[in-house]
């Protein structure tokens, strides 16, 4: 999967997709949420607008999380980039309301902060290896060494005691700071269960990039 950049959209709000009469979502929050990944366009799940309900924005970003920000999901993007953004740094996203005021939790969304003084807090595009060192440095600083690499070849040089061998790195090319890892599965432990792939982020630039996959989409049956 390619990288992909922060769409500049200003904060929009979308109409509540999970609720119902009885506080419990209107179809099985996972085929709701597949079927919008399919049609990216759905007026409904991704770009109606409100200007009234509160927590809207944070049932988007659920939906455009677990679909890998589809078209339409600029401004959760960046409304959950915000979020997560110092000085003030927040969840991911807030409180996502049903129909009965209760919030919606069904859902694991774990997430961590990473660091570029470690290798976790690099990478690399599809197809590309990451090279990472940390180096000590005299003045009690460390230097960070990384770069993407697509192979290595063994290359030596001199003769008897002057023989050295050392490893050349090809196709190199810029490694990029990252600094959050995000996933989100919704409905857990049942038989709707849906997780998103696994992105890696940087809040500065909007940079993210999917770098493992999440489940396959679920078909929405006609009695749904």
């Amino acid at each position: 999967m390619q990288e992909k950049k922060m769409p500049s959209h200003p904060h929009q709000r979308a109409t509540p997709t999970i609720a119902s009469t009885q506080g419990k979502p209107v179809a099985k929050f996972a085929r709701l949420f597949a079927l919008a990944v399919v049609v990216a366009a759905s007026p409904t799940v991704l770009s109606a607008q409100s200007e009234t309900d509160g927590g809207d924005i944070d049932c988007k970003v659920i939906l455009c999380l677990a679909g890998g920000f589809p078209s339409g999901c600029g401004d959760a993007l960046s409304y959950m980039l915000d979020r997560i953004s110092p000085p003030n740094p927040q969840p991911p996203f807030g409180f996502c309301p049903m129909s009965n005021g209760e919030a919606y939790t069904n859902f694991d969304a774990p997430y961590s902060r990473l660091n570029r003084m470690t290798r976790s807090g690099w990478d690399c595009p599809a197809g590309k290896n990451l090279f990472f060192a940390r180096h000590d440095e005299d003045e009690g600083h460390d230097r960070i060494e990384a770069f993407c690499y697509t192979d290595t070849r063994t290359v030596r040089s001199g003769w008897g005691e002057d023989r050295e061998t050392r490893i050349e790195y090809l196709g190199r090319s810029s490694a990029t700071p990252v600094n959050l890892r995000i996933q989100i599965t919704v409905e857990p432990h049942t038989a709707q269960e849906f997780a998103s792939p696994t992105y890696v982020m940087n809040y500065h630039t909007g940079y993210y990039r999917a770098t493992a996959p999440g489940s396959a989409p679920v078909t929405l049956s006609q009695s749904e």
